[in-house]
């Protein structure tokens, strides 16, 4: 009987605890994975492409110059 007890009691701790902290650790985990990982890509992406145009226009000005 004392072991159902125990057995009980454990159950409720993990319903009443650790479920919600899994939880909130999956949909932290998932947020960070979907939305901010792809937005720095996108920052990333652009921040290159606008030094690579940058480089390219500062080769280019002296070519044109000549």
């Amino acid at each position: 009987m004392k072991n159902a007890s125990v057995q009980g009691k454990r159950r409720l701790f993990l319903l009443k605890i650790d479920l919600p902290a899994l939880l909130a650790v999956i949909l932290f985990a998932g947020m960070i994975f979907l939305y901010l990982i792809p937005g720095f890509e996108k920052v990333m992406m652009d921040r290159k492409r606008n030094l690579i145009h940058e480089m390219t226009a500062s080769a280019y000005s002296p070519l044109e110059h000549y």
